[in-house]
C-alpha cells in the first residue's frame, strides 16, 4: 500500500504535522499531479492555516504579549500573509478548501500599529474594516483569532477601533479576541466600542481588552465560555467577581486602580490571578484553587492574608520580598510555594 492509498482523514492527520516550509516543499514535489489526493490535501491544509498580519514573522514572535496567545505557538505551521495579499485571494479562498479534506480551518488576524503614523494606521485599519465586511461567510466562520495592538493611537478624534464590524460577525467561530488600546489618557468610549457585548461569541475562550478605558467589569457582557480574561491597564476600581464566567481559569487585573480584594463568588476553577500594579492594601477570601498569584507593586507588605490551599507560585516585588517575616517564609517553604520577584 502506498501513502496516497491511505484514507484521506489519515493523510490529513499526518500532513497537518508539517510546518509551513515543509508543506510548501511537499506541494512543489506533488505539482506534477495537481488533481491527486496528496496535492489536494497539502494545498487544502496550506490555505486552511493562514496568519494575516502587518508584522514580519520574526518580529511577530517578539510581540510583548505574543507568548500569551495560544495560537501563536503554532506560528511555524501558518501561511504568513499581508493584509493586501489576503484581500487579493479572499474571493478564491473557498476554492482551495476541498470538502473532502477534513481539516479545521483557522484564520488568524494579528495587527500591530505602535510604530506607524496616525495617517498610516487610519488607512490600514479602514482597509481592515472593509476586509471584515466583505469576508464570505465561510471565511468568517474560519476566523479563530483577532488581535489588534495599538499603544500609541491619538484619540483626540474618534478611534477607528469603534468601527470594527465584530459585533455581528464571527460569532460562531472566534476563539480569541485581543484588543490592546492606546496609551493616551483619552480612553476609548466603551459606549461606542462595538465589542462591548461579547455574549454572542459562543466559542470565545480568550478575551484580552487592554488599555481601553474599562472602569467596571459589569459593563462587559461575557460569554460563559471564557477561560482567559485579561483586563490590564484599565481604570477598574472595584472587581465584582460574581459576574465573571464560571469557567474562568486566568484573570489578569494588573495595572488598574483596585484598593482591596474582598470578595466571594470567585470562579471555582480560577488558577492564575494577576493583581500586579494596583493600590491594594488588603486581600480576603482568595479561592483555594489559585495556583499562581501576582501581588507585586501594591500596598501589601506583610502578606497578612490566608494563602490559597493550592498555591504554587507567589510573585512579589523586591520590597515585599525583603519585608516578608520569617514566619511567612517558613510557611511558604512548608507549603512548597515558589516565591518569585517581579
Amino acid at each position: 500500500m502506498q501513502f496516497s492509498d491511505l484514507p484521506v482523514d489519515v493523510i490529513c492527520l499526518i500532513i497537518e504535522y508539517f510546518d509551513f516550509d515543509s508543506l510548501e516543499e511537499l506541494i512543489r514535489m506533488l505539482a506534477f499531479n495537481p488533481s491527486g489526493t496528496l496535492h489536494k490535501v497539502a494545498v487544502g491544509i496550506k490555505y486552511s492555516r493562514i496568519l494575516v498580519t502587518n508584522e514580519w514573522q520574526n518580529l511577530l514572535r517578539l510581540l510583548p504579549r505574543a507568548a500569551n496567545i495560544k495560537l501563536i505557538a503554532l506560528l511555524d505551521k501558518y501561511f504568513h500573509v499581508s493584509l493586501s495579499y489576503f484581500s487579493s485571494i479572499l474571493d478564491d479562498l473557498e476554492s482551495k478548501w476541498d470538502e473532502r479534506v477534513p481539516v479545521k480551518k483557522s484564520i488568524l488576524l494579528v495587527f500591530r500599529y505602535d510604530l506607524a503614523s496616525n495617517e498610516i494606521k487610519e488607512s490600514i485599519i479602514k482597509r481592515l474594516v472593509v476586509l471584515l465586511q466583505r469576508m464570505p461567510y465561510t471565511v468568517q466562520h474560519a476566523t479563530r483569532l483577532f488581535y489588534l495592538s495599538d499603544n500609541s493611537w491619538d484619540l483626540r478624534s474618534s478611534s477607528p477601533l469603534e468601527d470594527l464590524p465584530l459585533t455581528t460577525k464571527f460569532q460562531e467561530s472566534l476563539e480569541s479576541l485581543c484588543i490592546h488600546g492606546t496609551a493616551s489618557v483619552n480612553a476609548i468610549d466603551l459606549s461606542k466600542f462595538s465589542g462591548k457585548d461579547f455574549s454572542q461569541y459562543r466559542r470565545l475562550s480568550s478575551l484580552h481588552l487592554i488599555n481601553i478605558g474599562i472602569s467596571n467589569i459589569k459593563d462587559l457582557k461575557l460569554p460563559t465560555t471564557i477561560s482567559d480574561l485579561r483586563l490590564s491597564c484599565n481604570n477598574i476600581h472595584f472587581a465584582d467577581f460574581q459576574c465573571l464566567p464560571s469557567r474562568l481559569i486566568l484573570l489578569d487585573l494588573s495595572h488598574n486602580r483596585l484598593t482591596s480584594i474582598v470578595a466571594n463568588g470567585y470562579p471555582k476553577h480560577l488558577k492564575t490571578l494577576n493583581l500586579k500594579g494596583n493600590r491594594i492594601e488588603n486581600i480576603e477570601n482568595l479561592p483555594s484553587s489559585v495556583e499562581d498569584l501576582n501581588i507585586a507593586l501594591n500596598e501589601i507588605t506583610g502578606l497578612n492574608f490566608d494563602l490559597p490551599a493550592k498555591l504554587k507560585y507567589l510573585r512579589l516585588d523586591v520590597a515585599q520580598f525583603y519585608l516578608m517575616s520569617e514566619s511567612i517564609r517558613q510557611l511558604l517553604s512548608r507549603k512548597k510555594v515558589l516565591v518569585k520577584q517581579r
